[in-house]
């Protein structure tokens, strides 16, 4: 895991550094990294994938929740976990979509707690499934799977960053697999990440990279629901 903390105040980035610390053990091979500007995060993550975002709001140059909002754009897996020294920047964050907000001075029992959170969505995030495409397996990361497309015993893994693989299988099975993941059925023949998901009209699913995917009458109050329990889920 690559971890990033940021605030500019040194102070919490060598205590939330130690709480993460304590966190890891000894066989880890996470990395943590600190910032006390947005400008140094941002030019960092040009060159370096994060994984776990430890950040501050108030920045003093630049609102934390606009850094983020950039993140969210470039890098839709990442994991936000916002600090603040005041409540009042709660529901402000919701567009975000952070995992959690730690509220200054950061009580270690409560940091522990979001931890194990955090700890639990990534390895969520990172888990794979299996396809045989052009006669090799490939490891597709179910974070990666933005949708499927399946139709005559055919499914099409449709990737986020635009790539798709075309495989032999049967949309019920691949969704019944799928489906603790955050899967919704929005049609006999698609399958849909709701991570992925930026609204729902009545006829189709609005996916963050811009594509759509159909949504069937018979479907919409069911995908709708799931959706909305996933978002109140993520706060």
């Amino acid at each position: 895991m690559r971890i990033l903390v940021c605030d500019n105040d040194d102070k919490y980035c060598r205590i939330i550094t130690e709480y993460i610390m304590s966190n890891l053990d000894e066989s880890s091979e996470s990395v943590v990294e600190t910032f006390n500007s947005a400008k140094d995060l941002v030019a960092f993550c040009l060159d370096n994938k994060p994984d776990i975002l430890f950040l501050d709001i108030e920045l003093g140059d630049i609102n934390g929740i606009e850094v983020a909002k950039y993140f969210r754009d470039e890098f839709p897996n990442l994991i936000i976990v916002y600090i603040s020294s005041h409540y009042d920047y709660v529901f402000s964050c919701f567009e975000t979509e952070p995992l959690s907000f730690l509220k200054k001075p950061i009580d270690r029992v409560e940091f522990n707690k979001t931890f194990q959170m955090i700890v639990k969505k990534y390895r969520m995030l990172h888990k794979f499934v299996n396809v045989r495409w052009q006669n090799e397996v490939v490891n597709l990361e179910i974070k990666d799977i933005c949708y499927i497309e399946g139709y005559n015993r055919h499914l099409n893994y449709h990737l986020y960053n635009g790539d798709s693989y075309e495989v032999i299988g049967k949309i019920d099975q691949t969704y019944n697999d799928l489906k603790i993941y955050g899967f919704v059925k929005s049609h006999q023949g698609f399958i849909v990440n709701m991570m992925y998901v930026k609204s729902i009209n009545d006829k189709e699913i609005c996916l963050k990279n811009g594509e759509t995917v159909p949504l069937s009458f018979r479907r919409k109050s069911a995908s709708k629901e799931i959706f909305y329990n996933y978002i109140n889920r993520r706060y």
